[in-house]
């Protein structure tokens, strides 16, 4: 499952091609947006209908699928010669990593006791960021050596693998067949309903859709490479290594929140993350030009902005029936995808109209701080669960 997840981080590494690809195909930061953003659309509304999908198939199935489609993606991306192409091979891999999340978030919080979920969780999430490290690096090697192009074919070979590994070793695993619902026929609207009267389920969500876009991974891996790049000059494979650094710190940082929640709590520990998360972020605005101080500044909030989004979706495993987790689950990607396009479009948006990456630090900053009251105000509700 680790394996899987760092297939699918793998993938993410691709930003660092996005000033290669720009320029090789003349797009603009709004067309960049858009491209991201509309892959969020289409994959934030897929991560329901995998988790759907489980309820009749075979999680293991539709795991491997998922990485099959990744790569396929990766295939038409590499082949792209336009705006149009490219966008039709980067949904195509958005929609096989929707799978990813649900699916795999449900087999994980099904396979381990609930005092584990976080640890489970946090492991599985945290190791697969390893991808976040090792792609910058190796893709901008390749496309020094050759061109992005070749770096996205190579990138296509990886969840090839891990679709097929899937298929094959998650075979037998209790965890990664079809959902528990099927052998109790009960409605999904029923489950939904269940679902969303847990009280604190509704305060999460509306806390993640914001904070996706203010102190969310998917943000910060879209921009980070483009702000050290064109901004502030900086040459291609120091950009790498220098957002490698970022990423080991989202690596480190899930593994040790993951675990420092089980003696403070889940929901405490996200509103510290992401509270000290916006201020970092918004003390982005004072680099106009590299120094060392940057690279640390950046490893901080890799730390902080990886470890939420596990920790909210261990509170939300924690209080609920296995019945209800997978409604959750997607619903809670879908909306967190789907609304991290707008936040992601509007990103682009911000720096094409006014030159500078600096009106979007803080707007990203002013929606963490929103993220962070509504966690606030969500860990002093206490939860109730409905099984019916």
């Amino acid at each position: 499952m680790t394996f899987s997840h760092l297939a699918q981080h793998f993938y993410v590494g691709v930003s660092v091609l996005y000033p290669d690809i720009m320029t090789s195909l003349s797009l603009s930061y709004t067309q960049l947006g858009v491209m991201t953003g509309t892959t969020s659309i289409i994959s934030g509304f897929l991560q329901i209908a995998w988790s759907l999908l489980s309820r009749y198939v075979s999680k293991r199935v539709l795991l491997g699928i998922g990485n099959l489609l990744m790569s396929l993606g990766c295939l038409i991306m590499g082949r792209a010669r336009g705006f149009i192409e490219l966008i039709g091979g980067n949904v195509m891999s958005g929609s096989g990593q929707a799978a990813q999340h649900p699916v795999g978030t449900s087999i994980i919080t099904q396979k381990f006791p609930g005092e584990k979920i976080s640890r489970g969780l946090a492991i599985r999430y945290g190791l697969g960021y390893m991808g976040n490290i090792i792609s910058p690096v190796l893709l901008s090697l390749i496309a020094v050596s050759m061109d992005w192009r070749q770096a996205t074919f190579l990138l296509a070979g990886i969840p090839l693998m891990t679709g097929l590994a899937v298929l094959y070793y998650l075979s037998g695993e209790e965890s990664a067949l079809r959902s528990i619902q099927v052998s109790e026929r009960s409605s999904i609207w029923e489950d939904i309903e269940s679902a969303v009267r847990i009280k604190t389920v509704i305060l999460i969500m509306a806390a993640q859709a914001f904070a996706v876009g203010g102190t969310g991974m998917g943000v910060i891996i879209t921009y980070t490479p483009l702000f050290l790049r064109n901004y502030l000059r900086i040459e291609i494979f120091e950009t790498s290594v220098i957002y490698s650094i970022a990423m080991i710190g989202g690596v480190l940082g899930t593994i040790v929140f993951g675990h420092l929640s089980n003696r403070v709590g889940n929901l405490k520990m996200a509103a510290a993350i992401v509270g000290s998360c916006s201020v970092l972020i918004l003390l982005l605005t004072y680099h106009n030009s590299f120094t060392p101080i940057l690279i640390l500044h950046l490893f901080v909030i890799g730390c902080t902005s990886f470890a939420f989004s596990s920790l909210l979706r261990a509170h939300l495993a924690s209080i609920s029936t296995p019945r209800q987790r997978d409604i959750i689950m997607g619903m809670y990607f879908t909306l967190g995808f789907g609304v991290s396009s707008i936040w992601t479009s509007l990103t682009g948006f911000l720096i094409d109209l006014y030159g500078s990456f600096n009106p979007a630090w803080i707007l990203r900053a002013v929606l963490g701080a929103i993220a962070f009251l509504l966690i606030v105000w969500a860990s002093r509700s206490r939860p109730s669960t409905h099984t019916s």
